[in-house]
């Protein structure tokens, strides 16, 4: 059901770094596990507006592809956006229903936010028919889900996705949404990284991923597994990075490879210097967390022990 904001977020928990992988395939058309939400004291909720003034729009072809996807769904447009500044991600995709085997999968979309530091705005949610513009952004049809991760222990990661079941969807039909997620993990502690695709196993017609960010603000990024040709500039104080390709090639990876190896094309992202810096931010995360024992005089061991 969604792509995941087309992103892999590395995050530091109590001094382990987390990675969690992207799929080497869109996922819009799965939804992922996930139970109603349960009462809480504030419910979850979500904000419908226009896109922000920063978010650069693109409009997606809609010529059918010649060689459509076996699975019944042509991607035309995966775009991200993100502002440093603000702590904001947009998301914009665009996907053509080519055969019956897309229909359900691909009237399938949702956004995943974590309400205890994030907020969600709706922006989009229509179908391209045959010249027309069909909105189909309804409160009343989005529901919030909270994301299951070990649904066997009743282990719950507090992120929920707000999930919308298209109805009367067409083979034709070009099903577009875009959506945008406030606010960053406090276990950050400011800092930013994360990884973006760059290669699936399907054709994508156009890619983009673009980043704004104060222009004192350091930025590094690695391309890893395909090259890239960002353009880089800086205007009134703000850089932007952008990469904006059209007819990516689909990517054939190896079908058993090795346990966390990705053969596919990801661009990552950081704004630390290198390895010593995150070992030193993970330790303060740490060290803020410790607990108080005032019944022993025994030390808790350091983190640089």
């Amino acid at each position: 059901m969604i792509i995941a904001r087309f992103r892999t977020l590395l995050l530091i928990t109590w001094g382990t770094l987390v990675f969690s992988s992207h799929a080497a395939k869109p996922t819009s058309a799965k939804a992922e596990p996930a139970s109603p939400a349960p009462p809480q004291a504030t419910a979850p909720t979500f904000a419908m507006a226009a896109p922000p003034a920063w978010v650069r729009p693109y409009a997606p072809d809609t010529t059918p592809p010649t060689n459509p996807d076996s699975d019944g769904i042509s991607y035309l447009l995966v775009d991200v956006q993100e502002n440093l500044g603000q702590r904001a991600s947009y998301y914009h995709e665009a996907h053509l229903i080519t055969s019956d085997n897309g229909v359900q999968n691909g009237a399938a979309i949702g956004a995943s936010f974590d309400p205890s530091y994030e907020k969600l705005t709706l922006h989009t949610i229509r179908i391209l028919r045959g010249g027309q513009v069909l909105d189909r952004l309804d409160r009343s049809q989005v529901r919030l889900l909270q994301r299951e991760r070990e649904a066997e222990s009743f282990l719950y990661d507090g992120a929920f996705t707000a999930q919308c079941q298209l109805e009367d969807v067409r083979v034709g039909d070009v099903v577009e949404y875009a959506y945008t997620v406030e606010g960053a993990n406090p276990v950050l502690r400011g800092h930013y990284f994360a990884s973006f695709a760059t290669q699936w196993s399907i054709p994508m017609r156009r890619a983009i991923v673009r980043l704004i960010r104060p222009a004192r603000q350091p930025l590094h990024f690695l391309a890893k597994n395909r090259t890239i040709t960002p353009a880089i500039t800086t205007d009134h104080g703000v850089t932007e990075w952008l990469w904006d390709e059209s007819n990516v090639p689909l990517h054939h990876g190896d079908p058993n490879p090795p346990r966390g190896y990705n053969s596919f094309g990801i661009v990552q992202f950081s704004d630390f210097a290198d390895w010593p810096e995150v070992v030193a931010g993970s330790c303060r995360s740490i060290e803020s967390r410790r607990p108080i024992l005032p019944t022993s005089t025994r030390s808790l061991p350091s983190c640089a022990g």
